[in-house]
């Protein structure tokens, strides 16, 4: 019989269920590329599941009815649902029926991502590709909470906090041996009229058709199951335990649009050819699972790609997305480059950079540094530029930073004013002097946001000459800075507090080591010091640093005793060859006392 005008004619296959205590496997999702093409038309035939698939302690997925249709690595059986306008998500988020945020995918699982819960604690699921809609890590997007039919149960965690529970679940499963039940999958690719279909089991949820299967599946096999299928099945646990089971919901949500793309759209992968027939492109598989395949043309490709495609097993190369139709399963991109060999230490950090969207060097375009071409690494403040500045430089200020420290960018002074008062000063080199509102070097710095910090280098925000030199705040030269002072007693208690511009001249480059031997009294740590600028002695640098202990050791106590929250992370260190400058090993950095004396003045 032929199907009514304008709709598909259903497909129906039909299966034989396994033994009572076997699960059912669905066949994995088509999207977002995990698999070839070959391999979802094999997958999406008629067959006999129980034979085919080896039993699983997975529990079921609800998939899509229409997903067990042969397709091809272009076409999704089901689209994408299109984005709403922007005078669409405008309304949604005015109203409250819409949401915004950023998405994060679970690195572990491409198929979960989170967003904010407005109406709960826990982060609202995006349970599958097809709710988050072609966004990806970053994204700051508009979604909608589901309704709650379509919210997922946990099943195991609803058993564990109740025998009774548990054994209401159980009990409609245990059955005597093995009866031969069938289950059956149909779709007709229509899913107009899913507003009208009742709650329940029967009804469409987000337009995708729950699956009837009526074999005996164990419980404590099942991890998370739909509302709508949990109420059907176990219904006496719903009217008897209605609060804990609303305690073990997954409230599920889906995105509607993209406000604001996060992420760069740039992957780092290897090339893999596609199994159809004059495939015209190749597919880029990302390392970083949470990105989608790529779809890049095979002209952009090594010319013997297509030939000898072993030859790039261990080939790196990055891609970009441009765009990411609604009826395709990959994205379309180009070839950005091939960056090296997987596992090459230059390779790979080439990858982080891109797969960051850090797409810069340390080299600089000739119109950035047209705006710094007026200052020499000999640059002194003028008397015009010292006029509306507080002197400084007759305190003796000095820096504390990693041995390995090039730009140092803060500076510390401690005078003491009687028996329990100091005036402690934090100075931060101004950049703002430098750069020019709306120039070339103002955008270029905009983009760059921050230096980046590799093991073997250190990618600049600036120039250079301004980071390395003029805001740099060298000791023995004249630096500006913009300076905060407080009137502190050695409790931590502030009395006074001046802020503004001010200038500098650093009498010491101090390490944390060279403080903590200090703080710790050790022998040779005058021998130790570095060379002190401006007349000030080994002595007053100590005292100072004595000080600023004192206090911040008090300030740190102060800050935990009104609940600061202490997060001591391992923090890795890099040994660095001699040569070549490339790390050569590693070992675990330690916090000591010194770091928090810094810490605490820039909290403060």
């Amino acid at each position: 019989m032929e199907p009514p005008p304008g709709q598909r004619r259903p497909v129906v296959f039909k299966f034989t269920a396994p033994p009572v205590g076997e699960n059912v496997a669905a066949p994995p999702r088509p999207f977002p590329g995990r698999v070839s093409a070959n391999r979802h038309q094999r997958q999406y035939k008629a067959r006999n599941f129980a034979q085919d698939h080896k039993p699983s302690r997975q529990p079921p997925r609800q998939v899509p009815a229409s997903h067990y249709r042969p397709i091809s690595s272009k076409v999704l059986p089901v689209a994408f649902e299109e984005y709403w306008s922007e005078q669409d998500v405008a309304d949604g988020l005015k109203n409250k029926t819409l949401f915004r945020d950023s998405v994060r995918i679970n690195q572990k699982n491409f198929e979960e991502a989170f967003v904010d819960n407005p109406g709960g604690v826990a982060d609202l699921l995006l349970n599958g590709v097809m709710a988050r809609n072609r966004a990806l890590n970053d994204d700051i997007v508009a979604y909608r909470v589901n309704e709650k039919r379509a919210w997922l149960v946990k099943v195991q965690d609803l058993m564990k906090g109740s025998p009774e529970i548990s054994q209401l679940i159980i009990a409609p499963n245990a059955v005597n041996g093995s009866p031969s039940t069938s289950a059956t999958i149909s779709s007709t690719g229509d899913t107009a009229g899913a507003a009208d279909k009742p709650d329940g089991c029967e009804a469409l949820v987000d337009g995708v058709n729950r699956l009837d299967i009526n074999c005996k599946i164990p419980p404590t096999d099942i991890k998370n199951m739909l509302y709508c299928d949990f109420c059907h099945k176990y219904p006496e646990v719903v009217a008897q335990y209605p609060d804990k089971l609303d305690e073990q919901l997954i409230a599920t949500g889906k995105v509607v649009s993209i406000i604001k793309q996060g992420n760069c759209r740039k992957a780092v992968g290897k090339l893999r050819l596609l199994t159809e027939k004059k495939a015209k492109d190749a597919l880029l598989c990302p390392t970083d699972h949470r990105m989608p395949r790529i779809r890049v043309p095979l002209s952009q490709c090594p010319p013997d790609l297509s030939n000898n495609p072993k030859a790039y097993d261990n080939a790196l190369f990055a891609a970009e997305i441009q765009s990411w139709p609604s009826n395709c399963a990959f994205p379309t991109g180009s070839l950005i480059k091939q960056i090296g060999r997987s596992g090459s230490f230059e390779a790979e950090v080439e990858a982080i950079l891109i797969s960051n969207g850090i797409n810069w060097s340390s080299e600089f375009d000739q119109s950035v540094l047209d705006c710094v071409g007026g200052f020499a690494e000999d640059w002194q403040p003028s008397e015009d530029e010292r006029r509306d500045r507080r002197d400084f430089t007759g305190d003796c200020v000095f820096t504390i930073d990693p041995a390995t420290a090039r730009d140092l960018d803060d500076a510390l002074h401690c005078n003491k004013l009687s028996d329990d008062l100091f005036e402690i000063g934090v100075h931060i080199a101004d950049v703002s002097h430098f750069v020019s509102a709306g120039s070339a070097l103002d955008e270029e710095a905009a983009t760059r946001t921050t230096s980046t910090y590799l093991p073997h280098q250190v990618i600049p925000m600036l120039p250079r000459i301004l980071c390395d030199q003029l805001c740099s705040l060298q000791p023995g030269v004249h630096r500006l800075t913009l300076s905060i002072v407080w009137t502190i007693d050695s409790t931590g208690s502030i009395h006074n507090t001046w802020m503004g511009k001010g200038i500098i001249r650093s009498a010491a480059k101090l390490s944390y080591e060279h403080a903590q031997l200090v703080i710790d009294d050790a022998e040779g740590q005058q021998e130790s010091f570095p060379e002190i600028h401006g007349g000030f002695s080994f002595d007053q640098i100590r005292n100072s640093i004595l000080n600023l202990f004192t206090v911040s050791q008090n300030l740190k106590r102060g800050r935990v005793e009104n609940g600061a929250l202490k997060i001591d992370k391992v923090k890795i260190g890099f040994v660095l060859d001699e040569e070549t400058k490339l790390p050569c090993g590693f070992n675990q950095y330690d916090s000591i006392m010194s770091h928090s004396l810094v810490e605490e003045f820039m909290l403060l």
